[in-house]
């Protein structure tokens, strides 16, 4: 038990830190923003801040292409040439997952 009490008091702090660790655009992208979601599109496309990931870059694009964001619709489409098509079945599933969990930690 006490062992225990010890270990919670320790990892607590890292739990809180590691949710700090999410940028504002990461954050604001997870409230639904549709700016937001394209921009973290940006990034996993170019590896800002991230690592680059054309799955994640379609992920996030195709929420906010959803909104009407035209920027990430014509992204969406110019990644979408250089991705396979096991790629995109794997970003569709991603953001299927994704909207199930309300954007939350994608």
């Amino acid at each position: 038990m006490r062992y225990s009490t010890l270990l919670l008091i320790t990892l607590l702090p890292l739990a809180f830190t590691l949710q700090s660790c999410k940028s504002k655009t990461q954050l604001d992208a997870e409230q639904g923003h549709a700016s937001a979601q394209y921009q973290l599109g940006m990034q996993y496309a170019n590896g800002e801040g991230l690592e680059a990931s054309n799955i994640y870059a379609y992920m996030w694009w195709s929420f906010s292409a959803a909104q009407g964001f035209e920027k990430a619709n014509i992204s969406k489409l110019a990644i979408e040439k250089k991705m396979s098509s096991s790629e995109i079945q794997a970003a569709k599933k991603l953001s299927k997952d994704c909207e199930k969990k309300y954007y939350i930690d994608c």
